[in-house]
């Protein structure tokens, strides 16, 4: 059986989604014939395999206005026709020369569709943009989709209310590879991802005007600005992922306060290594974090720097928490979230007849 990924970028790029089609594929490899279609990136190799996935890099062109860029390839069409996949799963929304390519197998191949991030996700110039592309996507892709995996309940019912048939909508969380607790701790909080407005960075500049702490940011954004001139706050700037890891591993805590939020990866990476965290009430997040952290109302400087506070002074708490985190993360083992993807390849599959 031959399995179609679709997505306009790959491994050696290491976003949320890059990580999970790696993650899913290589543990399905033994099951079905995987190919992934995606752009080529500077320094790669046309074709090539993968952890057992043969990878088609197609010639592309990049605008870079956001992160990740725009993109334009070569060829899209007519590569997914070479590979003759029996199922086509696609991951992206915002680059339409790949959605006009796997639309034209709609009716044709069983296409299944992961939908990553909030409809409309993004603030600024982005969000009416956004908007409109989701509204377009749902209208002419996703309602004609054979079955839409959802990364949250969250997700499920945003995509369900805009009016996708909920029949077609299934829920698989993303995954986490099990670290062992970490035992140590440097006195430093932690924040990790990209510095826009709807993480809620200036919420979170807010809190920690009130909070006796240092506070590491990993990665860059247009919101590097809200920390500007504040001592306790250290910007660091895309790290590797071998130092995201490190840093994990040794802070008091990782701190998350977005305003809108699908699933928040890097919850989970935080809980896979025992580290409590304090996050939004927002989007997926509650799913994700049940009873291993302490939520807070999204845009409220002073009920967060007041959990801050209360997380900071409280050995025992976070302690206890680490352990709730380590414990609850082995719930989105990559293992189980694999078998489940694997469940509705064959459920698509068998209602083809």
């Amino acid at each position: 059986m031959r399995i179609c990924v679709v997505n306009p970028f790959f491994h050696p790029y290491d976003g949320g989604i890059e990580r999970r089609m790696r993650e899913i594929g290589k543990r399905l490899s033994d099951h079905y014939d995987i190919h992934i279609v995606t752009s080529r990136l500077k320094g790669t190799k046309r074709h090539e395999s993968v952890d057992g996935m043969e990878v088609h890099r197609l010639p592309s062109r990049y605008i870079r206005i956001y992160n990740p860029p725009m993109v334009f390839s070569e060829g899209i069409r007519e590569e997914i026709r070479e590979v003759s996949p029996d199922l086509i799963h696609f991951h992206y929304r915002w680059a339409p020369g790949y959605t006009r390519a796997v639309a034209s197998f709609l009716e044709r191949v069983p296409v299944v569709f992961t939908w990553h991030n909030s409809f409309g996700e993004g603030s600024g110039w982005v969000r009416p943009l956004s908007l409109l592309n989701d509204e377009l996507f749902k209208h002419y892709f996703a309602k004609k989709c054979d079955r839409i995996i959802c990364v949250s309940d969250y997700v499920k019912r945003q995509v369900s209310n805009r009016g996708v048939p909920e029949e077609i909508l299934k829920v698989i969380y993303n995954g986490i590879n099990l670290g062992r607790p970490s035992r140590k701790e440097e006195d430093f909080i932690l924040y990790v991802g990209r510095l826009v407005q709807t993480k809620g960075l200036d919420v979170l500049a807010g809190a920690m005007k009130e909070v006796d702490k240092k506070l590491l940011v990993c990665g860059k954004g247009p919101c590097s600005s809200e920390f500007r001139d504040m001592e306790n706050v250290k910007l660091l700037g895309f790290v590797s992922e071998n130092k995201k890891n490190e840093l994990l591993r040794k802070c008091k805590f990782l701190v998350l306060p977005s305003k809108k939020e699908s699933f928040g990866i890097v919850l989970l990476e935080a809980m896979a290594v025992g580290k409590p965290v304090v996050a939004s009430h927002v989007g997926g997040i509650p799913e994700v974090v049940g009873d291993a952290g302490l939520l807070v109302p999204p845009n409220n400087s002073k009920e967060l720097s007041g959990t801050l506070k209360t997380l900071i002074s409280d050995d025992e708490l976070r302690s206890e928490l680490g352990e709730k985190a380590w414990n609850r993360a082995k719930l989105f083992s990559w293992d189980k979230i694999a078998s489940q993807v694997k469940e509705v390849y064959e459920n698509v599959l068998s209602e083809q007849g």
